[in-house]
């Protein structure tokens, strides 16, 4: 080393106090204890180089076990709030147009039960199935229109009038009207 640096940069003794006579030992001729100062100054610009803040500290495994947990975690939230959003997305659709259905069969609810009758009299599962679909169009327009009694009556009817129908009626349960 170059006796210039050596006695630039203060070792420090025991006490933490710098050494000007640490520098002449190391550049000078005396080769054991300048040997073991020299070392000791090794080690501690070493450390002190590793404690400067450009270098991060190193992590871990633990630490990093845990932070692969947490943006595991974060991740799966992002994707559980984005399924959650379009959910309520497609179920705002379906509503727009259930609605825009609704206000196209308005007002023809007395041909509509009249294709129910003729559904049911087929005696064909997809039939009935169509069938179960109008009635529960009826009864939604019957909610609207506050005429839920009237609703109910006319279904009574028609499932008394169509009892020895156990598949039909089993579609109505299932369809919970």
């Amino acid at each position: 080393m170059d006796e210039e640096v050596l006695r630039r940069v203060p070792l420090r003794c025991q006490l933490g106090h710098p050494c000007a006579q640490a520098a002449t030992l190391i550049a000078g001729e005396d080769f054991a204890p300048a040997a073991e100062l020299r070392r000791r100054f090794v080690r501690e610009c070493t450390q002190e180089g590793q404690r400067t803040p450009k270098q991060p500290r190193r992590r871990t495994a633990a630490e990093l076990l845990r932070s692969a947990e947490d943006l595991a975690e974060e991740s799966r939230r992002v994707a559980a709030q984005r399924a959650a959003e379009e959910k309520a997305r497609r179920e705002r659709e379906a509503a727009i147009l259930r609605t825009k259905h609704l206000d196209e069969i308005a007002g023809r609810e007395p041909g509509l039960w009249n294709e129910v009758e003729n559904l049911i009299s087929t005696k064909q599962p997809k039939s009935y199935d169509s069938a179960v679909e109008l009635i529960v169009d009826l009864r939604d327009l019957a909610a609207r229109k506050g005429k839920t009694d009237e609703f109910r009556t006319r279904l009574d009817a028609i499932c008394m009038a169509h009892a020895r129908k156990p598949s039909f009626l089993k579609r109505v349960r299932k369809a919970g009207l």
